[in-house]
């Protein structure tokens, strides 16, 4: 079975606070966050670009079933050092789509 090199997630301080908040009212937020860095460990890329920037990508996380509100993680990675980094958890609600 071959062996894959995950890239180290790590998450800036305002992620952190940004997810102490949601946590507040939303419980599972911090699962659907280990889905993102799971995903992201594996794929960068699987998020899309932010439009009118050059490193910012966004990946929205959506399951109307556990969660009132839908939030949006927006990161940037370097690829050289394999390391994603979680810039901002933003909360929308899905009244605003």
């Amino acid at each position: 079975m071959p062996h894959h090199k995950y890239w180290t997630v790590r998450k800036e301080e305002s992620f952190e606070q940004e997810l102490i908040l949601a946590l507040k009212t939303d419980k599972y937020a911090d699962e659907f966050i280990s889905g993102v860095e799971w995903s992201l460990a594996r794929n960068p890329k699987c998020g899309k670009r932010v439009p009118g920037t050059d490193f910012v990508w966004a990946i929205p996380i959506r399951n109307p079933n556990w969660i009132k509100d839908e939030f949006t993680v927006y990161y940037t990675f370097d690829e050289p050092k394999q390391t994603v980094i979680l810039l901002s958890l933003a909360r929308f609600s899905a009244a605003d789509l």
